[in-house]
């Protein structure tokens, strides 16, 4: 029996999804699909700078496990000391075109470390990164299609300031791990948003043999 598993929140519906940073096969996508999770984000970048080699083939598997396109967001894990925030997201998407794999929206991936090893400590450099990806981001698919991951920790930890707004106009994916399977669940504003789109509340589960995240996302 296939169960889908949509929230009520106020007027607007959630729907179930999980990401994931590793191959994942066609019998774990029909499993989570069967589970209710009606949403996959996919790693296609890496932090050290390379696009992800197991993205488009998790993609194909995705596909062929039932998924649409418009249920296949990807995300890029940049690499901020590697420079060149265009030339990442060109490599990224270059790599897919190259294996036309499809996807909805790109996420990019705004996380460090608590030594800071992937971003640094110069929050100006950041902040000037940052934009650049966005800018990027944009240039390549459009405002519509392009949306952030983030939290209050992580957005000043890289920033230097939780507050500082980047791009509050375009929806965020806040990390948030209570275990609850809402949107606005542990939600603390950051950026300039006042609510989010996305959350991930459940954090490296193994599910249906994979290697998950766990979120809620508007529908």
């Amino acid at each position: 029996l296939k169960t889908f598993l949509f929230l009520f929140f106020g007027s607007a519906f959630a729907v179930l999804g999980v990401d994931v940073s590793q191959a994942t096969l066609i019998p774990a996508w029909k499993c989570l699909k069967n589970a209710g999770y009606e949403r996959a984000v996919i790693r296609c970048y890496q932090s050290f700078g390379r696009p992800d080699p197991n993205c488009p083939h998790t993609i194909y598997n995705a596909m062929a496990a039932g998924y649409q396109t418009s249920q296949i967001d990807v995300y890029i894990f940049p690499c901020p000391r590697c420079g060149n925030a265009q030339g990442q997201i060109d490599a990224m998407l270059n790599n897919l075109a190259k294996y036309k794999a499809n996807f909805n929206r790109i996420w990019l991936d705004i996380e460090d470390t608590g030594t800071h090893s992937i971003w640094g400590t110069n929050y100006a450099a950041n902040r000037r990164f940052a934009a650049d990806l966005l800018i990027g981001a944009v240039n390549r698919v459009g405002k519509g299609r392009v949306g952030i991951y983030g939290s209050h920790y992580m957005w000043g930890l890289v920033f230097g300031d939780a507050s500082w707004d980047l791009a509050h106009s375009y929806p965020v994916w806040f990390a948030g791990y209570d275990n609850n399977p809402s949107v606005t669940g542990g939600w603390i504003p950051f950026g300039g948003w006042s609510s989010p789109y996305g959350h991930q509340y459940e954090g490296n589960v193994n599910l249906c043999g994979a290697g998950v995240d766990k979120n809620a996302f508007l529908s």
